[in-house]
């Protein structure tokens, strides 16, 4: 996945494989350049990784997220067909990738 700012300097995605549309697609449309909303999946992963909670589920714009000890699945809100599992550390390492380049690159937008 290679991160970018379009010509009006919205963050982007490129070069990304077919079985991370789903996740790009949430990346764009629920997460965005929102900070705070990252750093709030990241604590509830990071609980989840100690055990302290079980799992986590959470209705957004586009895409609803659960979040569980090894996998995250994300589905659609208006169709449970366009649906993703993804390996609970890969989802991890995208966040906190995602998040650095929002912050390295704030000032474009």
């Amino acid at each position: 996945m290679n991160f970018i700012y379009d010509s009006l300097g919205y963050p982007g995605i490129d070069s990304y494989s077919e079985e991370d549309n789903i996740l790009v697609d949430f990346l764009l449309t629920d997460i965005q350049s929102d900070i705070y909303f990252i750093d709030e999946i990241e604590e509830i992963i990071l609980s989840i990784m100690k055990d302290e909670i079980d799992n986590w589920e959470g209705n957004l714009n586009t895409y609803s997220i659960k979040i569980y000890q090894d996998k995250v699945l994300i589905v659609n809100e208006y169709n449970e067909g366009i649906n993703q599992t993804y390996d609970m550390d890969k989802f991890f390492q995208i966040i906190k990738k995602w998040k650095n380049f929002i912050q390295n690159n704030n000032n474009n937008l």
